[in-house]
């Protein structure tokens, strides 16, 4: 696209709060925000994020809308609720994997001020951080190498080309190990929820597997962990024995593809 070439505004000194709770995910938007000149604070739950922004003023806050303890919805909502007592208005975005039916509008009825659809185009991220925040300077010209490609069995690379333009040399590799570490446990507790019938539990850990898969382009699991995922939440129904075995094969595929991708680097 023609804004993916432009040279990028930097933010140096901008206060930006992440808050997800997932360790892939954070990863990819510090490695991200590090090329426009943005050092974030990072929280991994609601909670944390309530309080981090009680603490210090911040010019935007990135917010995953899937969190522990307290999601990211009604993290904003008592975020919105303090401001009412004359606080300045946080810009608050949602980080969020596409979510299936009414939840889609969750982000507008919590009182965010936009959204950004996992996994997220530096172009796009551009786009956000244009909207709320001041720029100091243009930096480099941002490579291009973002568009959407057909996906490719097993891992798409472009979502791996993306993470790795311009990045530190072992950036895909880290993000790489933290998925290969934290996909086949999601995986496991995905069974375990079954096992014991708890269809909130599982709702949620599908849609983390889901959102930690399409950063990095494990395109099959995605869309397996997504079919879970609206399953549990919208027909509260469990998946099937088929359907679990089919998720075990597809995150083994990955992580296999991945240590090859990380050898080969």
């Amino acid at each position: 696209s023609a804004g993916a070439a432009n040279a990028v505004a930097r933010y140096d000194g901008a206060k930006v709060l992440v808050a997800d709770d997932s360790p892939v995910n954070r990863e990819v938007a510090i490695e991200a925000l590090a090329r426009f000149g943005v050092t974030p604070d990072v929280v991994e739950d609601g909670e944390r994020a309530v309080e981090a922004c009680a603490a210090r003023r911040y010019d935007l806050v990135l917010m995953d809308g899937s969190m522990p303890i307290l999601d990211g919805f009604e993290a904003t909502r008592r975020i919105r609720a303090t401001e009412r007592g004359g606080r300045l208005h946080t810009p608050i975005v949602a980080l969020t994997a596409q979510v299936i039916g009414a939840g889609a509008g969750l982000w507008k009825a919590a009182g965010m001020d936009g959204v950004l659809h996992k996994p997220f185009t530096m172009a796009r991220l551009a786009d956000v951080l244009a909207a709320h925040l001041q720029p100091c300077a243009q930096g480099d010209r941002l490579s291009t190498g973002f568009e959407d490609r057909p996906a490719t069995p097993v891992i798409d690379a472009s979502a791996l080309e993306s993470l790795n333009v311009e990045a530190s040399g072992n950036f895909a590799s880290r993000v790489i190990g933290l998925y290969c570490e934290h996909a086949p446990k999601s995986a496991q507790d995905i069974g375990a929820y079954v096992a014991c019938g708890d269809l909130a539990s599982l709702g949620s850990a599908a849609h983390a597997l889901k959102s930690m898969s399409l950063t990095i382009g494990a395109r099959q699991v995605a869309a397996c962990a997504g079919e879970i995922e609206t399953l549990a939440r919208a027909r509260k129904q469990m998946p099937d024995a088929d359907l679990l075995r089919r998720l075990a094969q597809q995150v083994a595929a990955a992580c296999d593809a991945l240590a090859a991708v990380r050898k080969a680097a």
